[in-house]
């Protein structure tokens, strides 16, 4: 006879549900995910686009838009992006844009347009396909004549938007793409683009109409223009000044590319907001670092230019465009551009060469990683992200200990003359000229009037120099 488990009733219940079948609607099968079409706004948009072409990435995403790359379906090897504009933006905004890519696009390394679609309020913009690079691929590799030609076609591109009164408001390495095979440029997006303030004759229109209190926007000849500097107690500035109008400007551009007159809200901005920002693309390529700035907000973003060029030389500034500028303590200049540029240059430089000795030596230690361990670019900018991408780290850097820099210059170059058999490449920040530097001071002069133009820029001797 058969043995078996007494259950009790609670459980014999229980042993029976489970046995009986499942009424029909207590039986729920989760519904797969829906996979969603790359660039499916898009398409839904526009169906002939999907009939035509077919959507390879997306290759850009931005605050009012979407970029993506696209191959035509009779002929595969011709493609073209297409911009995806956000329809809630601006109609002033899209019609600049427009603008700036039908008149200035085409020459002067600036990308032009095919055509324009538009259904409702959703708008696309079909350009030329432009092979590059990013940026952070290729800036560790360029030579000191990559540099050269990198900058005299930026200010080319620069020379040739300014000479219509317009300030491009965005500039950028991401917005000034570089294909080192084919040595060719394109300055793209002019989503912000603006006329400068008081320009007659601009074929763009000021959409924004953030400058206030100045009839034609003129240019307050002196401070006297602008309201009094309180003269009080230093604790009492806070109350005292929230309560003051708060002064509009224009703000658009990129954190970390933005000016110091921007950062101060300074109201008669022009084309020098450009120059500045095509300077801190020179201090990226110089230092090897990019971003050089990261910061979350504007004080923040003013406190890094604080830092690299000492607080008096601020004061200075802040009051030539009638500002008020206090810092307490005062921050010393902690060294020249030259000296950061080649101190960052050098620890990047630094971080590579001790990761491809690293990897060297597992392969040696190990023949069965060769294959696994090889060099990898992403995990060499994981490595250097995860040490420098940090905005205090780069303040830090800045401040280093002189002396500690000067010896291990000594030893190394103790090592180099023990090594004579050995010959080892230059390092790249030591063969950049002393023009570069002289350059890149230009650019970034804290005074926008004092600031170098684009066509001063390409009579420089960094960049006539072959």
């Amino acid at each position: 006879m058969e043995n078996k488990k007494l259950l009790s009733p609670t459980r014999q219940s229980l042993f029976r549900a489970c046995k009986s079948p499942a009424k029909q609607e207590d039986i729920r099968i989760p519904e797969p995910e829906k996979k969603i079409k790359l660039g499916a706004d898009l398409l839904n948009a526009f169906p002939e686009i999907a009939e035509n072409f077919d959507i390879i990435k997306k290759v850009g995403e931005g605050t009012f838009s979407k970029v993506f790359l696209a191959k035509m379906k009779c002929d595969s090897s011709k493609k073209v992006a297409f911009k995806h504009l956000v329809p809630t933006s601006s109609p002033g905004r899209i019609e600049n844009e427009l603008k700036c890519l039908q008149e200035l696009g085409n020459k002067n390394n600036v990308l032009g347009i095919k055509t324009t679609l538009r259904r409702n309020d959703h708008i696309v913009f079909v350009l030329p396909y432009f092979p590059y690079r990013k940026f952070n691929d290729v800036m560790d590799r360029m030579s000191a004549n990559d540099i050269q030609n990198y900058m005299r076609n930026l200010l080319i591109a620069l020379k040739h938007v300014h000479s219509y009164k317009i300030i491009h408001r965005d500039i950028k390495p991401s917005n000034f793409l570089y294909c080192q095979e084919t040595d060719s440029y394109a300055l793209i997006d002019f989503g912000l683009a603006m006329p400068v303030p008081g320009t007659k004759g601009c074929f763009l229109s000021d959409y924004t109409a953030t400058v206030v209190g100045m009839s034609d926007n003129k240019k307050p000849s002196s401070s006297k223009a602008y309201a009094k500097p309180c003269k009080h107690p230093r604790l009492d500035t806070c109350n005292i000044c929230r309560n003051r109008p708060r002064q509009k400007a224009p703000r658009a551009g990129t954190p970390g590319f933005r000016s110091p007159e921007v950062l101060m809200r300074y109201p008669n901005q022009t084309t020098a907001v450009d120059m500045w920002a095509a300077g801190v693309v020179f201090l990226c390529l110089l230092s090897r670092r990019y971003p050089f700035f990261k910061a979350k907000d504007d004080m923040e973003a003013l406190s890094q230019i604080i830092v690299l060029f000492g607080s008096k030389k601020i004061k200075k500034m802040a009051d030539s465009i009638g500002k008020t500028f206090d810092c307490s303590p005062p921050v010393e200049n902690p060294d020249t551009l030259k000296v950061i540029c080649e101190k960052l240059a050098r620890r990047q430089c630094s971080l590579h060469r001790d990761y491809k000795e690293g990897s060297a030596k597992r392969k040696l230690s190990d023949p069965s990683a060769a294959a696994t361990n090889s060099p990898n670019k992403k995990q060499v900018s994981e490595t250097i992200i995860k040490d420098y991408n940090q905005s205090n780290r780069i303040l830090a850097d800045i401040t280093l200990d002189k002396n500690r820099l000067t010896q291990s210059e000594s030893t190394s170059k103790c090592t180099s003359s023990n090594s004579k058999s050995k010959k080892s490449k230059q390092p790249v920040c030591a063969c950049i000229p002393e023009s570069a530097y002289d350059l890149l001071g230009k650019l970034l002069e804290l005074n926008p009037d004092d600031r170098i133009s684009a066509s001063d820029g390409l009579k420089h001797p960094f960049i006539t120099h072959c």
